[in-house]
């Protein structure tokens, strides 16, 4: 048995080394062939449970990556970066909620990256349903294989690279078909103004393959080369080991070239590539890794002199970023770009920098239809013809990466303008054109205006009528728009506001996202707090509302309301700080219940805890390194004691629970961890702000102006019973009902109430259970216990 097992390990290093060495060389195929291996033996290694999820990622195969991911994550000192690119993974999926819990647990090792990432979920939530900007298409003339680069050559004449085989030159190496390289194709659009099936573009660098893209100067005079590495069947993004270099030389009639010269500021060591001409040719875009960047690639621009190049500038920080930024399209006015920094839905994103005389200072995202959860990059746009093209390979196209033709069907906007609060159109709205240089304007009866848009309109349009707050909208963020936008007006009379402050030091807080729902309907109103911590909501009287109160760094607060006319101020909202909630089983862990009325349960005056380490007081302690290594086990806090620092884990109303988190904090690594007795007033001063002794209300009760809303009913829903209730996913069913939770012996039972009827509580069983609660049922409270609703 002994030799056995020495011969299965022996197998086990030799196939994983081969694989390491097979994924540093960004041969992924082959590098999962040989991860396979390792798992048929040992289907919990860590390190090719990890790569195999990161070669599967660079291939594109999501759902793949995400099952390896899912396996790797669990292991207890599993590398922070699986987090990173596991939310990046579940991003491309969609799940949106779930990637956000993976940056965010990579935000305790990288919190200012984490944190960034977890709040792009949050930008793709809000705008993955917003209308498309422009018509897109996939064009005809893709084949199964890597179709990108697109460049503008001449009126109806296209220029692109693909890794299709069917199709060769005279230049073509017989094995081509082997080599998973890729060569230029010229096209023509058709009357539909699609691109016709496409035939071999005879330029060369000595090799007809791997070249692209290339971009041609407005004249036609000169032609801007890339010579890549792309692999068909790989990801073209900056992870999967690019290396490019960037050659310029005279364009031919044909699209062809003669003389190339490589750019004078190519590198050894670093990639230089994506270049693009200004409108005037005399300034040439592009992208590079070059060590002066302020990120991974950033956008360069290099100037004409007489028959040479000027040293590259940085774009500056407004357009360049931590992240990549590739594929610069300078229009003359705007410059295009892709990049996996900036706020997008996933993957590479498009987006569009403005700016104010030679300074950058504004970047927008392009949008739904132009953008994916997937990647995106190489926009391109003739505003003559009204086409340009991008590259994805989102789902749903023809091959790996397709060409996606993009145009403006017409330049009409229709403003809707409706009531922010009831949600219904606003008749007789005066629109305000004056600055446009044009007459105003009126909503008819179903709250609609309709007028055409300049390509160049930047302007700002007033938007007034009695009763309500005066909306300006500007309507050059959205250039030649086609479709209807949707302005909400709010009543003045509707206007509830508040503040949010910190529980610890009573400061306002500035950018807390305050999300309204409106019980029994899919409305929701969202506000964000100014820099005095102040919001205002247009909420509808007489209705039922749960309001969430979320932060990065704190603890969220759900309010469950039912507005009133009689007073529209809110009582202080305090935030409790992350990392700080001390375990829920205790009352004043529990906010929902007392938001929502219920007596609290009185805090028990000591409870047990999990000691981890001690540092002596003076030497710097980061509790991120113990909360990421610990994370669901419980809150990490600090207590002094006898001139230490000590590091603890809980608190924990009995000694058995604790034990049950000494024995996960062990296997954690944590080899010297034990269980001390821990009182909870002190702490619950020092991490809660001493809400306990303070003669303030608490901003958990019921706020000023709104009166419970116990939906009537007292029907709940049963979501399920914990030991441990720091595994509870709270932020899956947060917009779903108020939170609230029962002890029953050694469990916490989580629940979900505030439904006005039975059919309401129905509907909210139903979305739980396809959020993964199955064991999910109805539930009331008859003479104190919980009975299941027939």
């Amino acid at each position: 048995m002994t030799f056995v097992s020495f011969t299965l390990s022996v197998f086990c290093q030799s196939a994983l080394q081969r694989a390491n060495k097979q994924y540093e060389l960004y041969a992924f195929n082959l590098a999962i062939d040989s991860y396979r291996e390792v798992l048929s033996r040992n289907p919990n290694h860590p390190e090719a449970l990890g790569k195999i999820a990161d070669c599967y990622r660079h291939l594109n195969d999501m759902s793949q990556a995400a099952e390896y991911y899912a396996r790797a994550v669990q292991d207890p000192n599993v590398d922070p970066m699986l987090f990173f690119q596991y939310g990046q993974v579940l991003k491309a999926l969609g799940r949106y909620e779930e990637a956000r819990r993976m940056f965010l647990r990579f935000a305790g090792r990288f919190p200012d990256a984490g944190n960034h990432y977890a709040e792009s979920c949050r930008f793709a939530q809000m705008h993955l349903q917003d209308p498309p900007q422009m018509e897109v298409k996939n064009e005809y003339a893709n084949s199964t294989a890597a179709d990108f680069g697109p460049a503008i050559f001449t009126e109806g004449r296209v220029v692109y690279a693909s890794s299709r085989t069917d199709i060769r030159s005279e230049r073509t190496p017989v094995n081509f078909a082997l080599s998973a390289g890729n060569q230029l194709f010229m096209s023509e659009r058709d009357d539909n103004g699609y691109l016709t099936p496409p035939r071999p573009l005879a330029g060369s660098l000595g090799s007809a393959l791997n070249l692209g893209p290339v971009a041609y100067s407005p004249d036609g005079r000169w032609v801007a080369i890339t010579k890549n590495n792309f692999v068909n069947g790989t990801r073209q993004i900056p992870s999967s080991g690019l290396e490019l270099s960037l050659f310029l030389a005279e364009a031919k009639p044909d699209g062809s070239w003669d003389n190339p010269l490589p750019f004078p500021y190519n590198g050894a060591g670093f990639s230089t590539g994506w270049g693009t001409f200004s409108p005037d040719g005399n300034a040439l875009y592009f992208a590079s890794d070059r060590p002066e960047g302020l990120g991974g690639f950033d956008i360069y621009v290099s100037y004409r002199q007489g028959n040479s190049w000027s040293t590259p500038v940085n774009l500056g920080a407004a357009v360049n970023t931590r992240g990549n930024e590739i594929t610069p399209f300078f229009d003359g006015q705007r410059l295009w770009f892709a990049s996996d920094w900036h706020h997008g839905f996933g993957g590479m994103d498009i987006f569009r920098a403005e700016r104010t005389g030679d300074t950058w200072a504004a970047v927008y995202h392009a949008g739904t239809g132009i953008n994916s959860p997937y990647d995106d990059f190489g926009f391109i746009y003739d505003p003559v013809y009204n086409f340009g093209y991008f590259v994805s390979n989102r789902p749903g196209g023809k091959g790996l990466e397709d060409i996606y033709r993009v145009r403006k069907e017409t330049q009409t906007l229709t403003l809707h303008i409706i009531d922010a609060a009831r949600k219904v159109p606003v008749e007789g709205a005066e629109i305000d054109f004056s600055e446009c240089g044009a007459p105003s304007a009126r909503t008819d009866a179903t709250g609609l205006y309709s007028f055409r848009m300049l390509d160049e309109l930047d302007c700002e349009v007033i938007i007034r009528k009695p009763g309500y707050r005066e909306k300006r909208l500007r309507l050059g963020l959205y250039p030649a728009q086609s479709g209807q936008m949707e302005v909400q007006l709010v009543q003045t009379a509707d206007l509830y506001t508040g503040q949010v402050v910190s529980r610890t030091s009573n400061l306002p807080l500035q950018g807390v996202r305050v999300l309204a729902s409106k019980v029994g309907s899919a409305e929701t109103i969202e506000a964000t707090t100014n820099d005095r911590g102040e919001y205002e909501l247009p909420l509808e009287p007489n209705a039922n509302y749960l309001i969430r109160f979320s932060r990065h760094g704190f603890r969220d607060v759900n309010w469950s309301v039912q507005t009133v006319t009689q007073a529209r101020r809110f009582e202080t909202v305090a935030l409790p700080p992350a990392g700080t909630n001390l375990d829920e089983s205790f009352a004043f862990a529990d906010e929902e219940n007392t938001i929502a009325g219920t007596t609290p349960v009185p805090v028990p005056p000591q409870g047990y805890a999990v000691q981890v380490a001690a540092v002596p007081q003076g030497k710097p302690v980061s509790l991120s390194n113990f909360e990421s290594r610990l994370t669901g086990l419980g809150n990490v806090f600090l207590v002094e004691e006898k001139g230490y620092q000590k590091v603890r884990v809980g608190i924990f109303p009995s000694k058995e629970a604790a034990n049950d988190a000494r024995k996960k904090v062990l296997a954690r690594g944590f080899k010297g961890a034990f269980i001390v007795s821990q009182p909870t007033a002190g702490l619950r001063d020092k991490y809660l702000g001493g809400a306990a002794k303070s003669s303030q209300p608490s901003s958990y009760d019921q706020p000023q102006g709104v009166l419970p809303a116990r939906g009537s009913s007292g029907i709940m829903v049963r979501l399920a019973a914990y030991k441990d209730p720091s595994s509870f996913e709270r932020q899956k069913v947060m917009d779903i009902g108020v939170i609230t939770s029962r002890k029953k012996g050694p469990w916490t039972i989580m629940l979900l109430s505030g439904y006005p009827s039975r059919q309401e509580a129905e509907r909210a069983l139903r979305k739980v259970r396809e959020l993964g609660f199955e064991g999910a049922y109805l539930v009331e409270e008859i003479n104190g216990e919980l009975q299941r609703v027939q």
